[in-house]
C-alpha cells in the first residue's frame, strides 16, 4: 500500500510537470541537450571534442585516420567541439594533417574546408539551442581565405565575438551563459593558433587569448595529466584536456581508444584537473580520438550534471526546502525531494527508505532518457 501511494505521489508530480510544460507561457529550452546548462556560463560547461575531426576512415583517410565517421555523424552523435587542420591545396582551403596528399588524406573533393563549414551551418540551423566550437591548427596564414569560406557558409553571423557587447558585462574576460549565446544567435566559438587582425575577423580568436591545454603526446594511460603544455593560464581562460593516445609510429590507435574513452578514464582525468592540480580548473573540452568508441558522451554529461548538482553527500538531513524542487539530479537530493514532498503535501503519502531508493533510480533513468524534466 505504501509503495503504491508513493508511486502515485511521483506520478502526480510527473504529471504536473508534464502539464506545466505543455501550457507554460515561456518555452522551456534545453541548451546543448539540458535545461540546466542554460544558466551556466560557457566556461562552466564541459564539451566533448574530437581531435583531427576531419580525418575519418569513411572520407578516404587510409593511414592516419582518427575516427571512423566524419563531422556530420559526430554532430548528430553529440560531439560539440572540433579540431581542424587547414592548408591551401589546389587554391582551396582544405582539411589535411600535415601537407595535403591524396595518399594519406583521401580524395581532394572530400577534404574541402567549406564542406565542413556547410555541415556545421546546417546543424546549427536544425539545432537552434546548441553551441558548437571549432579550434584550428592553421597552416593557411591568410585570414581572407578563411573569412571567405565562413561567408560562403553563412556562418559569420553565427560566430561569437568575445567582448563586452556579447557578454553583457564590461569585464571582457567573463564568458556569457549558453542561453545568452543562444538568444544572441552567437552559437559558434572559433579559435586559431595564428594571430589575425581583430578588425578583420573579430570572431576568429587567438588560441592563447582564450585557452590553455594539456599535453597531446600521450602514449600510455599514465601519461594523462593536467599540466600546462601550450598556451597561458589565466583568469577565466578555458581548459582543453587532450585525452587521446598515439600507437605505433605515433599513429592514432583505435585499440588504445577503447581504454582511453572508457567512462572511468574520462571522469578520472577530468576530476584530476579539477582537484589535484596546483591550480585546479574545471575542464571545458575533453578531446578524444575514435569518438564513437567508449563512453565519452555519457561521461561528459555526468560530469556536467555532477558539477551542477554540487558535491555529493550521504547526509540524511539534506532537505530540498533549501532549494527549488528537482534542481539537482543526484540520488541523495531526489530522495530528499521525495521526503520533502511527502511531508509538505500529505501525511498519508509516504515511502520507506528502500522505496525511495527504487524511485530515485527510476527518476534518474527517466532523466538519463530525457523523457521528462523534474521541476
Amino acid at each position: 500500500m505504501a509503495l503504491r501511494s508513493c508511486a502515485l505521489l511521483v506520478t502526480f508530480a510527473a504529471c504536473l510537470s508534464h502539464i506545466g510544460s505543455q501550457f507554460a507561457d515561456v518555452k522551456v529550452i534545453k541548451c546543448n541537450g539540458y535545461e540546466v546548462y542554460c544558466a551556466r556560463r560557457f566556461d562552466e560547461v564541459m564539451f566533448p571534442m574530437t581531435h583531427n575531426s576531419f580525418a575519418a576512415r569513411e572520407k578516404g583517410y587510409a593511414i592516419a585516420f582518427n575516427h571512423n565517421k566524419w563531422i556530420d555523424h559526430q554532430l548528430e552523435g553529440g560531439i560539440r567541439g572540433f579540431m581542424l587542420d587547414i592548408w591551401i591545396d589546389e587554391d582551396h582551403v582544405s582539411l589535411c594533417h600535415a601537407a595535403c596528399s591524396p595518399f594519406k588524406d583521401g580524395p581532394r573533393e572530400d577534404r574541402r574546408h567549406l564542406d565542413a563549414l556547410l555541415t556545421v551551418a546546417a546543424f546549427l540551423d536544425s539545432h537552434p539551442y546548441d553551441v558548437v566550437t571549432i579550434i584550428y591548427e592553421d597552416h593557411v596564414g591568410d585570414v581572407s581565405r578563411i573569412v571567405e569560406d565562413y561567408n560562403t557558409a553563412g556562418l559569420v553571423e553565427s560566430a561569437y565575438v568575445h567582448n563586452s557587447s556579447n557578454t553583457g558585462n564590461p569585464d571582457t574576460e567573463v564568458w556569457p551563459t549558453l542561453q545568452h549565446m543562444i538568444e544572441a544567435k552567437s552559437r559558434l566559438v572559433v579559435m586559431t593558433d595564428v594571430w589575425y587582425d581583430q578588425q578583420i575577423a573579430p570572431w576568429l580568436h587567438f588560441n592563447d587569448d582564450l585557452y590553455w591545454e594539456t599535453s597531446y603526446e600521450n602514449q600510455e594511460m599514465e601519461d594523462f595529466d593536467c599540466e600546462l603544455d601550450r598556451g597561458f593560464r589565466g583568469e577565466n581562460k578555458l581548459l582543453v584536456v587532450n585525452h587521446f593516445r598515439y600507437g605505433l609510429f605515433n599513429l592514432p590507435s583505435e585499440e588504445k581508444a577503447e581504454d582511453s574513452n572508457d567512462y572511468a578514464a574520462i571522469v578520472q582525468h577530468a576530476l584530476l584537473c579539477n582537484a589535484t592540480s596546483d591550480r585546479p580548473q574545471f575542464p571545458n573540452f575533453i578531446v578524444v580520438d575514435f569518438w564513437s568508441t567508449g563512453d565519452i558522451l555519457k561521461a561528459v554529461d555526468d560530469i556536467n550534471l555532477m558539477r551542477f548538482s554540487g558535491p555529493s553527500t550521504t547526509d540524511d538531513t539534506v532537505k530540498s526546502s533549501t532549494r527549488p524542487f528537482g534542481t539537482s539530479f543526484s540520488r541523495v537530493h531526489i530522495i530528499a525531494d521525495l521526503e520533502y514532498f511527502e511531508t509538505s503535501f500529505s501525511s498519508m503519502l509516504f515511502c520507506t527508505t528502500l522505496e525511495r531508493e527504487i524511485l530515485a533510480n527510476v527518476l534518474l533513468s527517466c532523466i538519463a532518457l530525457r523523457s521528462f524534466t523534474i521541476r
